[in-house]
């Protein structure tokens, strides 16, 4: 299983890109179901004192192959988390034996999926 990691800073900045972040994020989940990629999607709140985004609606929808898991950081340097930070986090959560590491406001093409379908054979491709 693969564990594909997203540190997400619920705050203005990522409110006005809310609509991407939220299609962004149904997609990645979508095409890992039809692609029938066992994995797993950690998100990670670290930033803003209000959900702007509510993230949380995506863990209600059931997968036989995607599992969700959305974790809020607990606020640190002057109630600030870094991205850094937030990605150790998402790491160290993680269930799956592979990471891969994906900003909030990204989609992944074909290529990618077909990667993680064929079981990532990483000598084959790097």
């Amino acid at each position: 299983m693969i564990s594909i990691c997203i540190p997400l800073s619920n705050d203005n900045y990522f409110f006005k890109k809310k609509k991407i972040i939220l299609n962004a994020l149904e997609d990645l989940s979508k095409n890992l179901c039809i692609n029938k990629i066992k994995s797993q999607i950690v998100i990670v709140d670290y930033g803003g004192k209000k959900d702007l985004i509510d993230i949380n609606k995506l863990v209600k929808k059931k997968s036989n192959y995607v599992s969700i898991k959305c974790l809020k950081a607990k606020f640190k340097f002057n109630n600030n988390f870094f991205y850094g930070d937030a990605l150790k986090i998402a790491i160290n959560n993680a269930d799956g034996s592979d990471i891969l590491i994906k900003a909030s406001d990204t989609f992944f093409n074909k290529e990618i999926y077909k990667l993680l379908k064929s079981k990532y054979n990483l000598r084959k491709y790097f």
